[in-house]
Order: C-alpha cells, then structure tokens, then sequence
C-alpha cells in the first residue's frame, strides 16, 4: 500500500503518449531599440536539458507571445538548492525547486535531519519564496546490473553509487541519509550523460534512474534500459517508512513495463514520488504574479506541446499540488479564487 507524506500528495499521472519538441526560446519583445517591453525575471532551474529547465523556457515563450507586462529569463544552475538561494539573495525572481526543499527554505529547517541540505541558522535565506504553480513530480529509483550483488538499498553498503550531478544530488543523497546508508555508501557525483557508461563500464555499482510524472524516463538512460541485465533496486520496507516518515517522498508502488519498458525480474517497485514547482520571490507584485500565471493557464495548451513531461500540466494539477507547508504567493492565490480553485486549508504570503 502506498505511503503518503504529510502536505505532499498529488494524483497520479496518466500515460503521456507522445513526447513535443521543445523549441528555442523567443527573444523578448521589444520598442524597436532591442529593449524589452515590461520588468523582466529570472527563473533559476537546476540546469539546460534538465524538465524544470525545458517547462520555464516554455512559460518564458508564451510571456514573450502574450503579455507585454513580463519577460521570463531562463537561468542555469547547479541545482535546486542554488535556485532557492538565489531568490534569498534577491537576485532572481523566481525558483524551480522540489516542493520539501522550498518548504524548508521557507521554514528555516533541514529538509530531512542531518541531510545534505541546511536552511537552519546562518544557513537561512532571507527573502522567501512563496509556493507557485506546480507542473510535475518525478519519481525516483535505483538501477543496477544484475550480478553484482546489489538487490536493495541496504548492499549498498561499501559499494559506488552515483548520486547525480553535484547540485542535482540532493535527492538522492536525502533518501540515503533518511535510511541510515550516507555513511555507508561510497557517493560519486556524474553528469545524467555519465550515468549510464559509469555502469556499464563498472566505475559505478549502481546509479540514480528516475521518470517525470512517472511516465516518462530519461532520454540518457534509453541505451541503459535496452539491457537486458538492468536491474531496479528496491528499498527494504523498514527503509520505505523511514523516507515516508521522513515527509521528504511519497511512496508510489510504479510499473517499471509501463514507464520504462523493461522486462526485469520484478513487475513494480516502490518508487519515491517528489512533487516540483516554480516559486515566487515574496517581493514581487502580486498583480504581476497574477498577471504571469493568468497568462499561463490561459495559453497551457502551447506550453503542453513542448515537452511530454507538461502534457498533464494544467490549473486543476497546480492547484491540487499546493502544500499548507508553504504560503502561496498572493497573486497566485488570487487567480486561484477566482477561478475557484482555491483551498481554506492553504495559506497566503
């Protein structure tokens, strides 16, 4: 049975049939002297090519097409932590981040105890990020080769597994810390790209694997999963309590034929579910934040067309993404009760 986390649930995705090309991004418009028109913000995203990067340049097309007020600037960086940080800095607008990682931020606490990732004391941010509209979740596994002796999380004790790129680690590092295996395990850092050959060539035991929505893999693991000796390595149930008790994850039971396409030797594995979205800088106006997501949720079907990973991505799923761990920005609110899509249980910054 599945496990819920407090504040965190969301329903679950249907097949995404297709996946849209993302096209380039628009330049801004302009008065004819190659200034934009409107205040311009930054999104910061955890990097080109990642799913929150493709969505933004998306909403940053459709503000260039359709509103005068707003340009969206698409930022690259290390992950979703510098993302959060940059807003407390003051110098973006906006976050893309994991949902238990913004509502830390926002709370000055660590996402989970001892974890890799700190917002408590002097490790706080100033200005907050108030919750936005919220497009996916990503559900998030383990892979391995068969033959090495790795079945469950607990072998990986004394072994080398990649965790992802440095900054886009904090996932799977959290899950590792919540379950007692940090200390255990020998964590190395690779580029998505880097994955699937560190495996294959035995630099690594095992590696982070993980689908947008629960449908849709990476483009990297595609060669990967064409092995036939690729192996998903499931958590222990005592592990899968703790990452529930944790409220970093929601524990799904996934079928690894429907999203990967893969015959191993188990059907479904319990994969951990963590809902993202685009944060809001608690400074900025709330007319223009309801401007922006207006502007959005009227012209979603462009944005759906970019990339499968937005194909369920509408007003509806944004709203019933909110968590009350995090108050919602006021324009976003605003628009959400007027479109009758607001909650009493939420909050408002």
């Amino acid at each position: 049975m599945a496990k819920k986390a407090s504040g965190l649930n969301r329903r679950t995705y249907l097949k995404v049939a297709s996946v849209g090309a993302l096209g380039g991004l628009a330049g801004c418009l302009g008065d004819g002297t190659g200034s934009p028109i409107g205040e311009t913000w930054t999104v910061g995203t955890p990097g080109e090519g990642s799913t929150l990067h493709n969505i933004a340049s998306a909403l940053a097309r459709v503000l260039d097409q359709y509103n005068d007020d707003l340009n969206l600037e698409v930022g690259s960086y290390g992950g979703s932590e510098e993302a959060i940080r940059l807003v407390g800095r003051g110098e973006d607008e906006m976050a893309a981040a994991a949902l238990p990682l913004g509502a830390a931020a926002y709370n000055n606490e660590e996402p989970v105890p001892d974890g890799p990732t700190d917002f408590t004391g002097d490790s706080a941010v100033e200005t907050k990020a108030l919750q936005g509209i919220n497009p996916y979740d990503f559900r998030l596994f383990w892979v391995t080769l068969g033959g090495n002796g790795i079945e469950t999380v607990e072998d990986f004790a004394g072994r080398d597994v990649s965790v992802g790129p440095t900054g886009a680690d904090f996932n799977n590092m959290t899950f590792l810390s919540v379950t007692g295996m940090l200390d255990e395990t020998n964590t190395i850092n690779n580029e998505w790209s880097d994955v699937a050959p560190a495996l294959t060539e035995g630099r690594i035991d095992a590696g982070p694997l993980y689908a947008t929505n629960g449908v849709v893999g990476p483009g990297w693991a595609a060669e990967l999963l064409s092995n036939e000796d690729v192996r998903i390595v499931e958590y222990t149930p005592d592990q899968l309590d703790a990452i529930a008790a944790s409220g970093y994850a929601n524990i799904d039971d996934s079928d690894l034929v429907e999203i990967f396409n893969i015959d191993p030797p188990q059907d479904t594995v319990d994969s951990c579910r963590v809902p993202y979205g685009y944060f809001f800088s608690e400074e900025l106006d709330a007319d223009l934040v309801y401007s922006f997501v207006e502007t959005v949720f009227e012209n979603i079907d462009e944005i759906q067309e970019y990339d499968a990973a937005a194909n369920d991505f509408t007003l509806e799923y944004a709203a019933e993404g909110l968590t009350p761990e995090i108050p919602v920005h006021p324009g976003f609110a605003e628009y959400l009760q007027d479109e009758g899509m607001w909650d009493d249980g939420l909050t408002q910054g």
